[in-house]
């Protein structure tokens, strides 16, 4: 049986995949089925060993379990820690976070990681012992569709708890630690004295690892161009910096070499913060190097399996970190696609290294698009333009800072070459970024779409196995192909309900609607904290592909409703924007319309009476406000909408209250609607018993952030949609809340804590 560590490896994530996707029965199923495969490999390959394998899917099912740490310490209470620090970092609001590992809490033995934000450093070191009071919480589950699961982050990084500083006391430094940290920050500075900010900000993550000091236009340029990979330690440079040491070593100490730059790979690995990728590529040069010095021949796929094996026993939820997949995903599509093609059709040179990229670029833009819902047309050429140039800046890199030790002018001599070559990566980053054709946002692909690629990928790694099998197999190929053209036809020609989604912006408002006529986007949100646009709006529409937003209504002028369209308004394309007439002319109103002049949206005033139509089935009857009504406070003068799809319908209320409810009753509007969204958060200003039964509808719609301070949404306003047999959907309590809409009918789901 051909590397067995390789098929330990698949019953492994089978086992931890297994836990966290499917109920106990299911996961039992999946064990017989296992335990069936194991008997027939047994049997194929006439050993004992496949029957074993089964085991590695119970250790990976239970890995899981272990790992999941249950709360100990009831949220939003005041403790004292004692523990260690790690991870020091300065956060963009100029403030600090750092990971304490504990000994104690509350005078307890207690060994937890704990994510610590303070206001300021207090003389804190990486290493040191301190003391930290202040209020625990729990890691934030995911609520919207495209948001960030700090649950599952925390899991990934083994954090338990958050608690935000309010007096923290160091009792003890750590002598070596801080000699290192001090160590470290001297060399940083080096790089800051012989490079240009920029250049010296890149340097200092492809060679120490510290990506915070990178900008996010930087981050952003790299990630659009499809090389982000190089500003992180990764097999590449672990691979150059193995080889450059061996060569060395080798030749002063013979085989005493191999354990030297081992040594010295596991020490890097360490001072710079010990990525995943880090430690995977640290592991499997390891063990190529043991096995050269114990005159074995390394197995690539060997020592792949094996690092990610022991990477896996630490943390099972690291194979749903993004490096992780990238690191392993890249490496493997290496051995058993690139690798192969090259050897079986003996290509070198510039077609090994374009198969080579090919296949890796291909092989991670499913995980690209399901992050970060793009993908980058020529990072197969961006990757061979650049690679050739990395073993220079790997190897100047490292010499840089131990010359510059020494002296600073020798090292910044030196360094000329890695300077230019840095502004070469720079220059051909934004040559690509400005070819709009690169970039494609095509949203979250489907699950049918990634199985069909790696179903296809499999499949021609089957058939290239090896060079006498290439004819028997070849019919494999097609196969894989089919596979996947099937499925991306079916993703792509299966319709599509009417979806509107009220998305989790906290204490506001903002709800999307897109169908395959087009997409509507009512109230933004807004958050002093941070950009509800930027990391709520934008990310959600780009999960779903979109790039235009036809409608954008904004209902008033109240931050937490048009915060979040002002800030998105320069980074998506918005066809028309749409205003209540009576709006007050404030701060926000003279932003967004100065915005929409600047950009050429038209903006139209709406009231009572219009009429909007979008696509064929999609039509917006405005109700409020009227031309013969006018309230000083803003909320009454919100737009409200009733958009009618088919046979269903959905009332849009803004910020409305008693006054411009009891007008529209007054007025015989016809405010009927199968769901109402809630005004005002549900505020007890508005929402009457004489509104709820005007507009009858069969579910209610409330948009509040938990726990806040208004106390949102009133007690009396959930009684009354009690009484009345209305169906509540609260974004405090459900996350997002999507409604997908047919000819007669409609289902609502919203977000749960999935991974």
């Amino acid at each position: 049986m051909e590397r067995p560590l390789l098929f330990v490896l698949l019953f492994l994530i089978i086992g931890i995949i297994a836990n966290i996707f499917t109920t106990f029965i299911f996961a039992i199923i999946i064990f017989f089925a296992l335990l069936l495969i194991s008997l027939y490999l047994s049997k194929i390959y006439k050993i004992k060993f496949p029957r074993f394998l089964t085991i590695f899917y119970i250790i990976g099912y239970y890995l899981v379990s272990l790992n999941n740490t249950p709360y100990n310490i009831k949220e939003k209470e005041e403790i004292q820690a004692i523990g260690y620090v790690k991870n020091i970092e300065e956060t963009k609001n100029d403030k600090y976070k750092f990971i304490l590992k504990t000994t104690s809490i509350n005078d307890k033995d207690s060994f937890e990681n704990i994510l610590v934000y303070a206001d300021y450093l207090y003389n804190i070191e990486e290493g040191a012992k301190i003391s930290v009071k202040g209020v625990i919480y729990y890691p934030n589950k995911k609520t919207n569709y495209a948001g960030y699961n700090e649950e599952l982050a925390f899991k990934i990084d083994k954090v338990t708890y958050k608690l935000y500083a309010d007096e923290v006391n160091v009792l003890k430094y750590n002598k070596l630690k801080s000699y290192v940290s001090n160590f470290k920050h001297k060399l940083l500075s080096i790089y800051d004295s012989i490079l240009p900010q920029n250049e010296s900000n890149i340097l200092k993550a492809m060679i120490l690892g510290e990506k915070s000091f990178l900008d996010d236009e930087t981050i952003d340029l790299y990630k659009t161009s499809g090389i982000y990979h190089i500003l992180a330690i990764s097999g590449l440079h672990i691979g150059i910096l193995s080889l450059f040491l061996t060569k060395i070593f080798k030749h002063f100490f013979k085989r005493f070499g191999y354990v030297l730059t081992i040594l010295c790979l596991i020490f890097y690995c360490v001072f710079t913060n010990a990525s995943l990728s880090t430690i995977r590529a640290t592991i499997m040069s390891s063990t190529v190097l043991l096995a050269y010095l114990i005159y074995r021949r390394p197995d690539f796929i060997s020592s792949i399996s094996l690092s990610a094996i022991i990477l896996l026993f630490v943390n099972p939820y690291y194979l749903f970190d993004i490096g992780f997949l990238y690191s392993y995903v890249s490496v493997f599509s290496i051995a058993f696609l690139g690798g192969r093609f090259s050897t079986l059709y003996e290509l070198d040179g510039i077609k090994k290294a374009f198969v080579v990229s090919f296949f890796v670029c291909l092989a991670i833009k499913p995980i690209t698009a399901y992050y970060f819902y793009n993908i980058s047309l020529l990072d197969v050429f961006m990757n061979i333009a650049i690679l050739p140039f990395m073993s220079i800046v790997v190897v100047i890199g490292f010499l840089v800072i131990v010359i510059g030790m020494f002296s600073i002018p020798i090292a910044k001599f030196l360094v000329g070459s890695v300077y230019y070559i840095l502004r070469f990566f720079t220059y051909i980053c934004k040559v690509v970024d400005n070819m709009q054709f690169n970039n494609i946002i095509i949203g979250k692909p489907s699950f049918i779409v990634i199985i069909g690629l790696y179903a296809m990928l499999i499949c021609i790694s089957y058939a290239i196995y090896k060079k006498h099998y290439l004819r028997k197999r070849r019919k494999f190929i097609n196969i894989g192909i089919c596979i996947f053209i099937t499925s991306l036809a079916l993703a792509i020609f299966t319709p599509k309900p009417f979806n509107v989604t009220m998305l989790d912006v906290g204490q506001g408002d903002s709800l999307v609607g897109i169908n395959e006529d087009g997409v509507f986007l009512i109230d933004g949100g807004g958050n002093n904290s941070f950009s509800t646009g930027e990391n709520v709006i934008l990310p959600y529409l780009k999960s779903k592909g979109i790039e235009t937003i036809d409608f954008v209504f904004v209902t008033h002028n109240d931050s937490d409703h048009i915060k979040g369209i002002i800030e998105i308004f320069d980074k998506i394309h918005i066809k028309n924007l749409f205003l209540p007439i009576n709006n007050e002319k404030d701060e926000n109103y003279e932003h967004i319309i100065a915005l929409a002049e600047d950009k050429n949206v038209p903006v139209y005033f709406l009231k009572n009476g219009d009429n909007l139509k979008l696509g064929e089935d999609i039509t917006f009857n405005v109700l409020h406000p009227s031309e013969t009504f006018y309230n000083k406070e803003d909320n009454n003068n919100s737009l409200v909408l009733n958009m009618k799809y088919k046979n269903n319908s959905m009332l849009f209320t803004g910020d409305i209250e008693k006054m411009a409810e009891d007008f529209l009753i007054e007025n015989n509007e016809d405010l009927s609607a199968d769901i109402l969204k809630i005004a005002h958060h549900g505020s007890k200003t508005s929402t009457t018993l004489d509104f709820i039964k005007n507009v009858s509808p069969d579910v209610a719609l409330i948009s509040c952030k938990e726990n806040n301070i208004y106390n949102h949404p009133d007690e009396e306003v959930i009684n009354t949609l009690k009484e009345n047999n209305i169906n509540i959907y609260r974004t405090d309590l459900n996350g997002d809340i999507s409604i997908n809409f047919y000819k007669n009918k409609y289902k609502i789901k919203y977000m749960k804590n999935t991974y």
